[in-house]
This record gives structure tokens, sequence and C-alpha cells, in this order.
């Protein structure tokens, strides 16, 4: 259930990269991949009608180089309605996406140095749900088995 480009303005954020020579990419070579997780706000909005945001979502950056070029991928996982059960895919605050875009970039570009982040505001309302989070079945939420707040109604 994990997705790649959820919509076309992440795409459109990953594209930007270009002119610092990343591509945005949708294969993963086998061998040579650096990984950097890093956690967002996220929304989501069921096709159900029901939508929540969540301040602790996954997104995960595979990082390569195939000769010249530098590529990036990146995965954003999902989380299951309360309401109907179905998985929802995420949605992006792209100011907050761009900035952790560039961090995850300029580290790669950079070892040993980092970047800040933009962390988008938000107020944690309720507890973490991880029977409802794709991160924690794949074993990388940040959240997983501390019941810490993460979730909050909109």
């Amino acid at each position: 259930m994990t997705i790649s480009m959820p919509n076309e303005e992440l795409q459109e954020s990953l594209d930007s990269l270009n002119k610092r020579g990343w591509y945005a990419s949708d294969r993963i070579p086998a061998r040579g991949v650096k990984t950097k997780d890093r956690d967002l706000k996220l929304k989501f909005k069921c096709d159900c009608k029901h939508s929540w945001s969540t301040m602790k979502g996954l997104s995960s950056f595979k990082l390569w180089k195939d000769g010249g070029d530098k590529n990036i991928f990146c995965e954003l996982f999902t989380q299951q309605c309360k309401r109907c059960d179905e998985f929802c895919q995420p949605e992006v605050y792209n100011d907050q996406f761009d900035s952790i875009v560039d961090s995850v970039t300029y580290a790669y570009d950079h070892p040993g140095k980092k970047k800040g982040i933009r962390k988008k505001a938000g107020n944690p309302r309720k507890s973490h749900d991880s029977k409802r989070c794709e991160a924690c079945y794949s074993g990388k939420c940040s959240l997983a088995n501390r019941g810490d707040e993460d979730e909050g109604e909109e």
C-alpha cells in the first residue's frame, strides 16, 4: 500500500530538484541506495468523506547515484480510515515537503551536515492508532508501541 508519487504537486516538487542535478525516479536499484526517513504532517481524505491529519506521517526517501545523475524516490505511508476501514493515501503540505526534500538532498550532497526543516504547526489531539498505521506494519513508525499523541480530527 505504499505509494511513491501521490499527486501532481508532489511530482512537481521533486521535479524542481532537477536544477540541482536531482531526478525523481519510480524505480529503486538493488545496491548503492541511502535511505532517509523523516516525519511530516500529512492530511488524509477518505472516499467516505472522513478526513484527518497526522503530525508524524512517515516519508521515506531513497537516494542514489546512477552515473552522473542523482536520483530520489519518495514513499509516503498510508493510514486506514476508522469509519470505513479503507486505506487512504496521504496528501502533503507542499511547503513542509519541499523543506524536507531540500534537507535530505542537502545531507546526501554534504555528508555530515544538516539543514533545518520547516515544521508544520499542529495540535495533536488523539493517541496514535498503530492498528491503522501502515508505517507501524512495516516497522518504520517512530510512534510504534509508544501511544504518543498523533492524530487530530479536521
